[in-house]
């Protein structure tokens, strides 16, 4: 094994690093460790050793196509009804959930 011959030094933002350590010493290790195994893995890797992606898209292509059919049509959602869109969209409530509540909200005026 070869000896650690070389500092690293990084900015990062304090409570990350608080956060980060504490996790760290209750798995039993240290930030300088960890540091050290994700430069390790890089090499193993020859890349970072997990994705980066980007940010999933706020709305989803298929909410995005709803909205702009419907604004054809001369109507215009509020954002409790694309809210409403997204949490079918993303499995969060199923189709016939939404159409409830949407009668609900009809039949209360």
């Amino acid at each position: 094994m070869r000896k650690a011959n070389a500092t690293l030094t990084t900015r990062v933002n304090s409570d990350d690093k608080a956060e980060a350590t504490a996790i760290l010493n209750a798995a039993g290790t240290n930030l300088s460790t960890a540091v050290n195994m994700l430069l390790k893995q890089i090499i193993i890797q020859k890349g970072l050793p997990f994705n980066v992606t980007l940010k999933q898209e706020a709305i989803p292509k298929a909410v995005q196509h709803t909205i702009a059919t419907m604004a054809l049509e001369g109507i215009s959602l509020s954002e409790k009804q694309i809210q409403r869109l997204l949490a079918v969209e993303a499995g969060e409530m199923t189709t016939e959930e939404a159409v409830k509540e949407v009668i609900r909200e009809v039949e209360n005026g």
